[in-house]
Parts: C-alpha cells; sequence; structure tokens
C-alpha cells in the first residue's frame, strides 16, 4: 500500500505542519518520513503488510512532528482487508478522529495506492 499524498491536514498552531505517516497492523508499527512545513504532504511512501485477510484491521495516523512536545495527531484512517481494493486501484480516504476521541477536529484526505504481492 502506498500513501500517495495528504491533503489539507489542519494546522495545530501557527506553523504548517510537519507530517508523518505511522501505520499500524497486527500490532506492529511502521512509519514514514516526515515532510517539512506543510499542509498537502507528497509522501509517496510505500507500506508492506503480509497476509491481509478481509475482516484485518489496518490504521494509518498522520502526525506533526514536534521537537518541543509530544506529536501532535492529526488524523486517521481505518481499513480492513476488505477495503483494499484491487490492485492499481488510488482512492481517497477522508482522515478521521481517533475511536475514543470522537471529538477531536481534523481535517483533509488520504490518497492511497493499493499495491498486492502475488
Amino acid at each position: 500500500m502506498k500513501v500517495k499524498i495528504v491533503r489539507r491536514l489542519k494546522k495545530k498552531g501557527l506553523l504548517d505542519p510537519d507530517p508523518y505517516v505511522k501505520a499500524l497492523y497486527n500490532g506492529s508499527y511502521q512509519r514514514s518520513t516526515t515532510l517539512k512545513s506543510t499542509t498537502d504532504p507528497k509522501f509517496e511512501h510505500d507500506f508492506e503488510f503480509l497476509n491481509v485477510d478481509k475482516i484485518d484491521l489496518i490504521t494509518l495516523h498522520i502526525y506533526d512532528d514536534c521537537q518541543l512536545s509530544k506529536d501532535d495527531f492529526l488524523g486517521e484512517v481505518r481499513l480492513t482487508g476488505d477495503d483494499c481494493g484491487k490492485n492499481g486501484l488510488v482512492k481517497d480516504f477522508e482522515l478521521k478522529p481517533r475511536e475514543k476521541h470522537r471529538a477531536e477536529k481534523v481535517h483533509g484526505t488520504m490518497t492511497l495506492e493499493f499495491k498486492h504481492s502475488k
């Protein structure tokens, strides 16, 4: 799965965020590089998930990399294996708040490209 671009991220302070993506699948995390000072980051980052079943959950969190404090949560996309579509499919997903923090204000979309190994 490739995270291609995230659009219209919400600023948490005065400056544009330094976003990165953290992917959670089957108890393991993967992380993209941090992109500097942008509300429309073009990640083009590949995440690899092995043996994904239709009901398995993949969560893609996006954070602002803060140097002096805890990283700020900017939104997430929750997918099941069934949501991953056909090989080569490119699809936009709305960023959502964390499940236990429904009142969080998040904004933006994440464009994913699905790639399946043979």
